[in-house]
């Protein structure tokens, strides 16, 4: 994998989608394994779609995975849009390699079963407990019954891997039985992901059939899940020690060391930021969510077009609307609870006569839907019982002052919206309050617009997570009754803010996420009275130049225990930074709009975890600080919009500063910012 800029896996749907929607997908999954290319595959066709993809992946050295291919239509969508020697594709289908043109060379290989010694040591390396002699010998038993499938091996491992006794192995060999007589290696596999669901505690089980909401090889949020449970009501309630949330981490957790959940995306601290089933697991819930009546979803398979539409369930998944003629016809919408819809290729009509229909609606989930409106009705007030409400990457730009009204709302997520304003005031159950918009016609620390509140921030003292507001007086004073925070936003901050916001933070001891931001090139950041900052913090984002301080900012942070990731844009006007004692755990570092910054010194042995390092607008720098070979684990170089010399020295193969980056694993250079991390942990 070395030899690739990037990989990417895309796992297909059973039924394949027209050709924009794949060539959107697999344009959504490069954008997401290699953010820089978001800015120039944007497209309304699909011809000039992949016309960009190609001029794009033409220029890299991309690997893309197809995983699990079914229609032989596939190859003509395809074969223009992306380079075709840097394809893997993975198919049930024998005759697949006929069905591609002469003019191509393919290489097949067909995957035949694991050797009994290859399927052991398979096992071995996922199962633990194997030092004791009885195990070691009942797993050749299991080994002989999987015939070498790689993925029935793994799943059976990850479902013995919570069993901690003899007993339990030879309960599930007997409930295996004729289970694995399977005709073929799909259904062996079904087979034993069965078996595992089966397994399941029931508070776990409801948890993981919530998966069959979402489309076929759909990689969802992990806080968005957690989000989504919290509201369902299927995590223990808070305690002195843990939130919901926590809880929901534990849960998603233990469904992952199950198998039964797969890691999409892996965050900078190692935690699961994205996550999905495997397609044949799907299935697998699609059934059991049938049986159990858990929720009904529209699609052209398990809704054909114009089928009768009065069995609706308390949870409903509108994947695609297409040919639906029934639907605004169904009389029993008020039994539906919850509410997603997942088809972008359609209008959607939001409007009174839409929230009347689902009168007890609770959760609703609209995310990157395609809305008729952008303002959201008056009647969205009258759904009491809504404790979710998701319009994230939607086109509304306001909300009714009737939103007011939900007073069981938990969870509003508002985030790339141009909504800027909220009655809160009485929505004192709320426990994540997420929006921003990024207004790229604004200069650098304007482009963030966040909410603008009148009154009422100091009742929602079960805020969790809150980002990113517009910095007022009334917001700053209300901020002290928060203290329940575990991650604040704030931008647009004037000095006078300072005291009393650093006081306000003090007291958020659970805070794990800080972004502060100035007002525009002249606001300042006065955090000087920060004198106990929250131990737990472990992201930190300064935007704006930091009044009062002492030269080098850098020995008022580098105690903070747990920070992971640090960014200053803007803070500092000196020549040098000097990296000493501290930053046992900083994993990430970006420096950008520090104009007068000529060098970093970071003494030997400090700054040990370091593995990403991004630097940018230091226009003053004009060589490579040489004290960057001291960061043993570094394994990331981001460099943008740095001085002419600076960018020279880099490509001279006799000048030391191509040394020093030369050990390196990536280094990259933009004229732009596209390595934005962006103040996002949310996404």
């Amino acid at each position: 994998m070395k030899d690739f800029d990037f990989c990417v896996w895309i796992t297909m749907p059973h039924s394949q989608p027209d050709d924009f929607n794949l060539i959107k997908q697999i344009k959504d999954k490069v954008v997401m394994t290699d953010p820089r290319a978001s800015p120039s595959l944007r497209s309304e066709t699909v011809e000039d779609l992949a016309e960009k993809l190609r001029g794009y992946l033409r220029e890299k050295r991309c690997l893309i995975v197809f995983d699990d291919v079914r229609e032989l239509k596939f190859w003509k969508t395809i074969q223009y849009a992306i380079p075709l020697h840097r394809v893997i594709i993975t198919t049930q289908n024998a005759n697949f390699p006929n069905h591609i043109g002469s003019d191509t060379s393919v290489e097949v290989h067909k995957l035949e079963p694991l050797s009994l010694q290859d399927a052991l040591k398979l096992f071995h390396q996922k199962v633990k407990q194997l030092q004791f002699p009885e195990l070691s010998h009942l797993s050749k038993e299991f080994m002989e019954k999987c015939n070498g499938v790689p993925l029935a091996i793994v799943a059976l491992s990850s479902l013995l891997s919570t069993k901690k006794s003899a007993i339990e192995w030879k309960r599930v060999l007997h409930n295996l039985g004729s289970l694995l007589q399977s005709n073929t290696d799909l259904e062996l596999v079904q087979q034993v992901m069965l078996l595992s669901y089966r397994d399941l505690p029931s508070h776990l089980k409801q948890c993981f059939l919530y998966f069959g909401l979402f489309p076929e090889g759909y990689s969802i949020s992990c806080m968005r899940l957690i989000r989504l449970w919290v509201a369902e009501g299927f995590l223990k309630a808070d305690t002195g020690d843990k939130s919901m949330e926590e809880f929901g981490d534990e849960y998603l957790d233990e469904l992952i060391c199950r198998g039964l959940v797969h890691i999409s995306r892996v965050d900078f601290d190692g935690r699961p930021k994205s996550c999905h089933v495997y397609n044949f697991m799907h299935m697998i819930i699609a059934r059991i969510c049938e049986e159990q009546v858990f929720c009904h979803v529209m699609d052209d398979i398990r809704t054909p077009p114009n089928s009768n539409m009065d069995f609706i369930r308390r949870r409903l998944s509108i994947i695609k609307k297409k040919n639906y003629a029934n639907m605004e016809r169904a009389e029993n919408w008020e039994k539906v609870r919850s509410c997603f819809v997942f088809d972008d290729a359609k209008k959607w009509q939001v409007n009174n006569h839409f929230f009347s229909s689902f009168e007890f609606l609770i959760r609703l989930d609209l995310s990157d839907a395609s809305l008729c409106i952008d303002v959201l009705p008056q009647q969205v007030g009258n759904l009491l019982n809504m404790k979710y409400l998701s319009l994230r990457n939607t086109n509304i730009k306001s909300l009714p002052k009737s939103i007011g009204n939900l007073v069981n709302l938990q969870t509003l997520d508002l985030k790339q919206t141009k909504v800027h304003e909220v009655e809160i005031k009485k929505l004192v159950k709320l426990r994540h309050l997420l929006a921003y918009y990024v207004n790229n016609q604004n200069s650098d620390l304007d482009r963030l617009e966040g909410l603008r509140l009148s009154k009422g921030i100091q009742n929602l003292e079960s805020l969790q997570k809150l980002s990113f507001l517009e910095a007022t007086d009334s917001i700053i004073n209300g901020l002290e009754k928060l203290t329940k925070l575990r991650k604040l936003g704030i931008i647009k901050l004037e000095e006078q803010h300072g005291e009393t916001l650093c006081k306000a933070i003090e007291g958020m001891i659970n805070l794990c996420s800080l972004s502060i931001g100035a007002l525009g090139k002249q606001g300042m950041l006065k955090l000087q009275s920060l004198r106990n900052p929250p131990l737990s913090l472990k992201r930190l984002y300064l935007n704006g130049r930091l009044g009062t301080l002492p030269q080098d900012p850098l020995p008022y942070l580098k105690d903070l225990p747990e920070l992971l990731y640090l960014e200053l844009y803007d803070t500092y006007k000196g020549v040098e930074l000097h990296f000493n004692n501290g930053w046992l755990k900083l994993k990430v570092l970006c420096l950008g709009l520090l104009p007068n910054l000529k060098t970093i010194k970071i003494d030997k042995g400090q700054v040990p975890c370091l593995e990403v390092l991004k630097i940018g607008r230091c226009h003053g720098m004009i060589t490579v600080p040489r004290d960057i070979q001291n960061l043993k684990h570094l394994q990331k170089l981001y460099l943008y919009d740095m001085h002419e010399i600076f960018i020279g020295s880099l490509t001279d193969k006799q000048n030391g500063d191509y040394m020093i980056i030369s050990k390196i694993p990536l280094v990259e250079y933009s004229k732009i910012d596209h390595f934005a991390t962006f103040h996002d942990t949310d996404s």
